[in-house]
């Protein structure tokens, strides 16, 4: 398997998303939430404040828009460091192929680089208003440009905000999106934003 369709298939196994009536502008982290994501296109998103692919993509940065994590967890065989954040409420993996210096870890806040970005919860909506429960159907009337994400795996079905089309790492073409959403029994269940930094 090519290392551009690991992304992807890490791009379309995600988790939660938001609602509202109306369209609502970025917004950064409230304490109750509602917390916000922004498809911006070109494979780039806006995370409850936290612009991807913009600036450095580490754990310091989050830290500097979220606050300090709830938690954090080294897993040092898996090398990956899990951040928990509960306001926002969003699960964070980083990773960080080049490793760091003597004394530190993935969870060290300049070392950790930002992969995957998860919510977690029913608090989320887009800045278009789609929400966690929202029904299927209703994407498309909200996000004209949403696309069904191709997937090697099985349920959760998984849609993209906007498709970008790009050139993987072994220089095969892959349709990516800056925000991702899956869907349960009809109703969009999560969201997910793979920013990949740890390459970087």
């Amino acid at each position: 398997m090519t290392r551009s369709r690991v992304l992807l298939i890490a791009a379309v196994s995600g988790v939660a998303l938001g609602f509202g009536a109306t369209p609502l502008a970025e917004a950064r982290p409230s304490a109750s939430g509602p917390w916000v994501v922004k498809e911006l296109g070109q494979a780039r998103a806006i995370i409850a404040g936290h612009r991807t692919r913009s600036g450095p993509q580490t754990l310091a940065a989050l830290i500097r828009t979220w606050g300090p994590a709830a938690s954090l967890t080294l897993r040092a065989r898996q090398g990956v460091c899990i951040a928990v954040w509960r306001r926002p409420a969003a699960k964070v993996s980083l990773r960080n192929y080049g490793g760091g210096p003597p004394g530190t870890t993935l969870c060290s806040p300049q070392v950790g680089r930002i992969s995957v970005i998860d919510t977690v919860g029913n608090r989320w909506r887009t800045s278009r208003g789609l929400a966690v429960g929202a029904a299927e159907s209703s994407i498309t009337a909200l996000h004209p440009t949403a696309f069904i994400a191709p997937s090697y795996i099985s349920p959760p079905r998984t849609w993209g905000l906007a498709a970008y089309e790009t050139i993987g790492y072994e220089g095969d073409p892959v349709t990516v999106s800056g925000a991702y959403l899956n869907v349960r029994s009809g109703r969009v269940a999560g969201f997910r934003a793979v920013v990949g930094a740890e390459g970087e």
